[in-house]
């Protein structure tokens, strides 16, 4: 199964590639150095912080497709963290094998060169092609042009290396360096958020179950809107349109793991689940929204229906009949059929408009989330949305710190406080050993005079027949 591209409309970029040196490199791209890029949507994106490390580029391996035979090490980069960022050729094999072995190389962060001349890399989305579970890595797209003056710069300043080697009045030059931004807005102390998905999902279920207590730990510091991802499809035989659609053909789904279930069953959940949010959260419930969304997935994967939402709504104490009038509502005429669908309406408009054209998806104050949909990542993304941490987010990513050179400002004051405190007890253990080896040494010297008089004295007594006794 080979991954795809996704063009992409974004409303904002979530992450940044720039050249940190060599100053020459970065002026072939932009006055700040920037290349243009786009993050992968799998793997583990650390947003909030940098990766800054030496260029590798193996041309016995440019593709990436093969385990890496060349030592990627943290040699060359510019701090002391080792972030080694690799480059590869695109094609020939998926985008998720290319990252993996890059990662298993020691890679911090995987630069996908296109191989397609002209292409809008920044509006690209590199996929998951269903085997990227596990990855740890970012990974980035540039386009073909960009990638070749990386490339051939690496290349160029290895060559002057090797010289350098055989040859001791040759200076050694500084390998390609680049840095990764992964940004996250963080405006105040509210994070907003909204959940692109189809109740048909059944991935996209599993991840808000999993979800919820991760959400609920939040409270009130946090504003989560679901949104429902539909399709169209006006050109569809009239039999597809009855069973799967709405609007004549304005607004379907599908449910792709179990096809008994026509997709006008998961458009009333669809809808349902809007209507349900929406009053629970004017009410200041929306926690009983989440319980509703476990029960009914775990309890009605085989029918999405009326009788079974009635059960899950009973459980949260909610009518039913005050939800389905909400639904009825929502459409225009009787006919849902051919009828339009006020909220359908306004999910497409707002999908076709800023959507991030990939379902399921999250959007993190206005930022399309990128990387693998799991709890603990998605987690740490909105934790870096806040202007200030809140009690919930210490002690998982630290508060908002770029980690610049590859160490956070933190972790930076923790060393140099840790550096001043060993100095301090060092100086301390050192005189008090100096005045215990200044008060030997006085002693000694004490008893060296002493035993030098007494000597002298007995002496002195031998000489005058005196004795000299113990007493």
């Amino acid at each position: 199964k080979i991954s795809i591209l996704i063009l992409a409309v974004l409303t904002l970029a979530s992450s940044k590639l720039l050249v940190y040196n060599p100053k020459s490199l970065a002026k072939k791209f932009s006055p700040s150095g920037e290349i243009k890029s786009s993050l992968a949507n799998f793997g583990d994106t650390p947003y909030g912080h940098n990766i800054i490390g030496r260029a590798w580029y193996d041309p016995e391996n440019a593709n990436g497709c093969k385990e890496f035979k060349l030592n990627i090490t943290g040699e060359g980069d510019p701090d002391t963290n080792a972030s080694p960022i690799v480059l590869v050729q695109r094609g020939d094999c998926p985008f998720v094998k290319k990252v993996r072995n890059v990662e298993h190389a020691g890679g911090a962060l995987a630069i996908i060169i296109d191989n397609k001349a002209g292409e809008m890399v920044d509006h690209v989305i590199m996929v998951d092609d269903g085997t990227g579970g596990g990855i740890k890595i970012p990974s980035m797209l540039i386009g073909k042009k960009d990638g070749q003056k990386i490339v051939s710069e690496i290349e160029k300043r290895e060559k002057k290396a090797e010289e350098a080697d055989d040859d001791e009045d040759l200076r050694k030059p500084t390998p390609v360096q680049l840095i990764a931004r992964f940004e996250m807005p963080h405006p105040d102390n509210r994070v907003e958020y909204d959940f692109w998905y189809s109740s048909a999902d059944q991935g996209a279920i599993d991840f808000l179950v999993e979800w919820e207590d991760f959400h609920n730990k939040f409270k009130k510091d946090v504003y989560f809107t679901p949104r429902f991802v539909t399709w169209n499809c006006k050109g569809c035989d009239e039999v597809t349109k009855k069973r799967d659609c709405f609007g004549d053909g304005k607004y379907c789904a599908y449910h792709l793991e179990n096809t008994a279930i026509a997709g006008r069953e998961v458009l009333y959940e669809n809808l349902r689940e809007k209507c349900l949010h929406d009053k629970l959260q004017k009410k200041g419930n929306d926690k009983a929204w989440w319980s509703y969304v476990h029960f009914v997935h775990s309890h009605c994967r085989k029918s999405l229906t009326g009788p079974c939402s009635k059960e899950g709504m009973k459980e949260i104490g909610v009518d039913y009949d005050d939800i389905q009038d909400c639904v009825n509502d929502s459409f225009y005429d009787d006919d849902h059929t051919t009828s339009d669908n006020r909220i359908l309406m306004k999910e497409s408009e707002s999908w076709n408009t800023n959507g991030p054209s990939f379902s399921p998806a999250l959007i993190v104050n206005n930022i399309t989330y990128r990387g693998s949909l799991t709890p603990d990542n998605v987690f740490e993304a909105i934790c870096e949305g806040f202007e200030k941490h809140p009690s919930e987010c210490r002690g998982s990513s630290g508060s908002h710190t770029n980690i610049f050179n590859g160490i956070s400002t933190e972790t930076m004051v923790f060393i140099i406080v840790g550096i001043l405190a060993c100095n301090l007890v060092l100086l301390v253990l050192y005189r008090r050993y100096y005045k215990n080896e200044m008060q030997t040494e006085v002693r000694t010297a004490a008893h060296s005079a002493v035993s030098q008089y007494f000597a002298i004295q007995n002496n002195d007594r031998e000489e005058m027949g005196l004795k000299s006794t113990g007493i």
